[in-house]
């Protein structure tokens, strides 16, 4: 089979299984409820690590945890071999937030097969933080490539109605913001 083949046959592969995935966590899940009404702290961070058991607790710092658990619980559950690196909540001048993602891609693949893959989970987080978040108005994603010699790739989307549209994406060259 020719490389061109096999990348398409990973594309596909991939594709389907992203698709899958979101079909699977779209049945039955409930929507988080929110409990506290404490002002984010300006810049706040969370650490990648998740409680034990995979398990994440009630929501008890308001939106900026909302948000933090949502992306950690989807980037956990459907883009495997990627982790959370980092996620950074700043409230803006109009009562939403800016969300910059650090995510880390640890799979051994071949360069196309990794930039497309990473393009559609980046994609896919987008569309889930829209749908599920009306608060965010700005999400940065940026992967660090372990495998494709630590290069960066970021996609920048903005809301734009009921959707976060991607106003830029880089690859390669992309300055460290996490």
């Amino acid at each position: 089979m020719s490389l061109k083949k096999r990348v398409f046959t990973v594309i596909a592969a991939v594709l389907m299984s992203v698709v899958l995935a979101l079909t699977m966590t779209a049945c039955g899940e409930e929507e988080k409820t929110k409990t506290g009404d404490s002002e984010p702290t300006q810049g706040q961070v969370v650490n990648a690590a998740t409680p034990a058991g995979g398990a994440v607790a009630g929501n008890v710092d308001g939106p900026v945890t909302e948000i933090q658990e949502f992306i950690r619980d989807r980037v956990n559950a459907e883009f495997t071999p990627a982790t959370v690196g980092s996620i950074t909540v700043n409230p803006d001048k109009d009562g939403g937030y800016d969300v910059n993602v650090g995510l880390n891609w640890r799979k051994e693949d071949q360069e196309p097969v990794v930039r497309a893959t990473i393009g559609l989970y980046s994609d896919t987080l987008a569309n889930e933080v829209a749908t599920h978040l009306d608060s965010v108005k700005k999400l940065s994603v940026t992967w660090t490539l372990t495998t494709v010699d630590n290069k960066l790739a970021q996609w920048n989307f903005n809301r734009n109605g009921n959707v976060l549209k991607l106003e830029s994406k880089k690859y390669g060259d992309v300055e460290k913001t996490q």
